[in-house]
């Protein structure tokens, strides 16, 4: 068994699901889960937690995302992307000031209303399995950070396609923002493609294909797996060997130096100093006589 972080460069075609339907089959990992869905079309970043290391979803699936893909101008489909069923088509065109325009009007904290063929549940039900059984999907508008955003016109002619990066908060759709995009120049518009390239500060460059991991001997396949440490991006703090016992019990722990800017109150990892391994996350605290105290919140030992 093995505990840690594996990034996976999804290829298109499988779920999320599928991914790690194979890659308990590939690690022999039964513990295993993924913090944030990408569509079967999508490709890229699956970020993957193994063993222990599940326990930091919740302290994952916040994390800002980047993307690049494409918007295909012209042309709408039911499901918001080139998997659904055209529903209008039409010419269009328009000036680069009124793409800019456009841009703008979707960057900063924006409203959108996600896809009724999304995973939202609805009365206890995802949201496209009533879609796709006709009917009735009512989801409410909600609020999403887009940090940057950047296009640039690819294709001419009467459904012309445009290159983005987009670089949002946690919960943004990315065929919503298609088709508001599209809304905006006045036209029919979906997501042709996407690829996600960065989850928080974790990078598609540092990933592996299935098709990769599948190639190697099964004994190596869990060097592909990174420490939990690597996984969250926040501040540290080292403790001492005779601290273990206190954190093991859920005690407030002196620490011996603290890694990265923090205050009091911070979620903080907590890094056993003698192996360099995180043993738990663990709010910051500052006693009157100016020890740095850690107060853990969850222990992994």
């Amino acid at each position: 068994m093995v505990d840690g972080l594996l990034l996976i460069d999804k290829q298109k075609g499988p779920t999320s699901h599928d991914v790690i339907d194979s890659l308990r089959k590939l690690i022999n990992q039964k513990r295993i889960g993924h913090t944030g869905t990408l569509d079967p079309a999508a490709t890229g970043l699956l970020v993957v937690l193994v063993g222990k290391a599940t326990r930091l979803a919740k302290w994952m699936q916040k994390e800002d995302k980047t993307y690049s893909g494409i918007f295909r101008l012209g042309i709408a489909t039911d499901t918001l992307d080139a998997a659904g069923k055209v529903i209008a088509k039409r010419a269009c065109g328009f000036s680069e000031k009124e793409i800019q325009d456009a841009v703008k009007s979707l960057t900063g904290t924006i409203t959108q209303t996600p896809p009724n063929y999304s995973a939202i549940k609805v009365n206890g039900r995802r949201a496209y399995k009533v879609a796709r059984e006709g009917g009735n999907v009512k989801l409410l508008p909600r609020e999403v950070k887009v940090n940057d955003f950047i296009v640039q016109m690819d294709e001419g002619g009467e459904h012309p396609s445009v290159s983005f990066s987009i670089k949002c908060s946690s919960g943004t759709y990315i065929r919503t923002m298609a088709s508001d995009f599209g809304a905006f120049l006045g036209c029919p518009a979906h997501l042709e493609s996407l690829r996600r390239l960065e989850v928080g500060h974790l990078k598609i460059k540092d990933s592996v294909t299935l098709e990769a991991l599948s190639a190697v001997e099964p004994a190596e396949r869990t060097l592909a797996v990174k420490p939990m440490r690597e996984a969250v991006n926040m501040p540290e703090v080292l403790v001492s060997e005779t601290a273990l016992k206190g954190i093991s019990d859920g005690c407030k722990s002196e620490t011996l130096e603290q890694i990265g800017e923090w205050k009091v109150d911070d979620i903080a990892k907590i890094i056993r100093d003698k192996t360099g391994d995180l043993i738990g996350l663990g709010k910051m605290q500052s006693e009157e006589n100016g020890i740095v105290m850690v107060r853990p919140i969850r222990v992994f030992l």
